[in-house]
């Protein structure tokens, strides 16, 4: 009978979340009792304030006191409680990453097993109450999990035992009564059999693809370093080549130097002979001018005619033209294969270059696309067909490499002209990297010196503008708002004309103003139309055309007063356009 009352005594002093006698018991609302630190954790642990036991719901979390009537009760019954130390066997401390004991005050001490029916993990020696226990004894009890809470259904606090096919989720059996009572559900034991059969299936299917994959790498690297073999020998080659030029070139200079010294010597050796010959001449000519100059001074008759008939006439060179010295063509000849050779090794060279100028364009290019849009700067739009060739001819993405410098793949100078309308618009209905590319006006300014813009075609150049009335965001605004303009009193002829969405209300009167010849001094007033009837009044100047709600093709109508000081609309338009709203 003792033993009877005692366990009676430990039944009602006992906690119904940690099952130990209470610790610094506390009271709910609705009249239960648990210890402190038990009742804080399960609120903590949960998303709405509840009685463990009644589950009954708290809008407000109850502010907790110590119950000091239980509480003295429970000490006392401590007090009365004989426990053999021996009878106590120490459990083992948990180790890192193991699950700790939720009822244990020592938080080292390493759960067993968890149960998903109050919601918590215990140790062996806080589990008995389980296996003691008839009502405890029916609770689900798995292996110890750190995320417990992912096994119990948050909205019923049971644990998660079907599978709803129609919903994909996992319900408790009160789920099945509620929003899912109608709903194909299956034990999860038989949705998981079934989920692996499909995931070996797609398990298998990804091995293969991973074998593809790793097969296609080994491709890859088997193709990379023949590449990488390829290019050492043209390296190796290329070196060689250039030994052996530099070694022909220094072998031909020689040869060359020798060649024209040869030539110096023959020439200098040929005028010197035809000098010679001609100081000869010049010898035996003053002679002969010297016997000539004495004959002439004679007045002898009979001597001066016997002088002449038996006088020598010096031999001479009768054309000096043809006294010239004679060069062999050899070696202007072999001038002229140097040029050659010049110009070819110089195209050779240019085409090198050409190759590394296509690295600079490429890397400065990639690092100015990454400018970040800033209100008021231009950026520029280029054709994506252009754009998307350069791309190719420099090898601006890594599988383009092997186009770079192709001449096929050129794209001369920039050609908008898919773009363009006419010579001062652009068509409608472009789409961004389908039909044209926004490119920052740093990297516009370079391609253009670069490749320079089509004739007759001018840059196609956008602002960045602030859009949105409350989300405000960068963008560039490609196309601008359209809008007809008409005078009130003549409402069937529109003048259309297009603005930025971010240009004022007073520059859509200005421009009105100049279209239809309206004095700077008369006044007007703007009018926004609706359908074929209904008007709004544009009575905000500085209002952007964003912020006034216009739309393209939209009707602006400007109206004069009378000379009367009367307006031609009635007086208050905007409330006949309010009251038919609200009818």
């Amino acid at each position: 009978m003792a033993a009877f009352n005692t366990f009676l005594i430990e039944e009602q002093l006992q906690c119904s979340v940690c099952l130990d006698i209470f610790t610094k018991p506390v009271s709910t609302p609705c009249g239960h009792n648990f210890c402190m630190v038990c009742l804080n954790k399960y609120w903590d642990n949960s998303q709405r304030c509840t009685c463990p036991l009644c589950k009954k719901e708290y809008s407000k979390r109850p502010q907790l006191c110590v119950n000091t009537f239980v509480s003295n009760l429970a000490a006392e019954f401590k007090e009365s409680l004989k426990v053999k130390s021996s009878s106590h066997t120490k459990e083992p401390p948990a180790a890192q990453g193991h699950v700790p004991c939720d009822v244990c005050t020592d938080q080292t001490q390493m759960a067993l097993t968890s149960c998903l029916d109050c919601g918590m993990s215990f140790c062996a020696t806080h589990l008995e109450h389980h296996k003691i226990s008839v009502k405890l004894k029916q609770h689900k009890l798995i292996d110890a999990v750190k995320n417990l809470e992912i096994y119990i259904c948050q909205r019923h606090q049971r644990p998660l035992e079907l599978f709803c096919r129609d919903d994909e989720k996992c319900v408790c059996l009160f789920c099945t009564e509620g929003e899912h009572k109608s709903h194909n559900t299956i034990s999860l034991v038989e949705e998981s059999a079934e989920k692996k059969i499909k995931l070996q299936k797609t398990q298998a299917e990804v091995q293969v693809m991973i074998q593809d994959r790793l097969k296609k790498i080994d491709e890859i690297n088997h193709s990379l370093d023949l590449k990488k073999k390829n290019i050492d020998e043209e390296k190796e080659d290329s070196t060689d080549l250039f030994r052996c030029l530099m070694s022909s070139s220094k072998r031909m200079q020689a040869d060359l130097l020798m060649v024209l010294e040869k030539k110096q010597k023959g020439l200098e050796s040929q005028a010197e002979e035809l000098v010679q010959r001609l100081k000869q001449e010049i010898t035996e000519l003053k002679r002969s001018d010297t016997e000539l100059e004495e004959l002439l001074d004679s007045e002898d008759h009979l001597h001066f005619l016997q002088a002449c008939l038996t006088m020598s006439t010096p031999s001479y060179t009768n054309n000096l033209d043809k006294m010239k010295i004679n060069s062999s063509l050899i070696v202007e000849d072999m001038m002229k294969d140097l040029l050659d050779l010049q110009q070819s090794v110089s195209s050779t060279a240019m085409k090198m270059s050409e190759l590394t100028n296509l690295d600079y364009q490429r890397e400065e290019i990639k690092k100015l696309l990454n400018t970040p849009l800033q209100k008021g700067d231009t950026w520029y739009l280029v054709d994506s067909k252009w754009f998307n060739m350069w791309k190719k001819y420099v090898g601006f993405d890594s599988s383009n490499m092997a186009s770079l410098g192709d001449q096929m793949f050129y794209p001369g100078r920039i050609d908008n002209s898919r773009l363009l309308k006419d010579s001062l618009s652009i068509r409608g209905h472009l789409l961004e990297h389908l039909d044209y590319i926004l490119l920052p006006k740093e990297v516009w300014g370079k391609l253009l010196s670069w490749y320079g813009l089509s004739e007759h075609q001018k840059p196609i150049a956008r602002k960045v503008v602030e859009e949105g009335l409350f989300a405000k965001s960068y963008k560039v605004e490609v196309f601008f708002t359209e809008l007809i303009l008409c005078e009130f009193s003549n409402m069937d002829k529109g003048i259309s004309r297009h603005f930025s969405k971010v240009e004022t209300v007073s520059r859509i009167e200005k421009e009105m103003r100049k279209i239809f010849n309206i004095p700077d001094g008369k006044e007007t007033r703007l009018w926004n139309m609706y359908l074929s009837n209904l008007f709004m009044p544009l009575d905000c100047p500085s209002k952007s055309i964003q912020e006034a709600g216009l739309c393209q093709k939209q009707t602006v109508l400007i109206e004069q007063r009378n000379e009367d000081g009367t307006w031609p609309q009635p007086a208050d338009p905007p409330r006949m356009l309010y009251r038919a709203y609200q009818y």
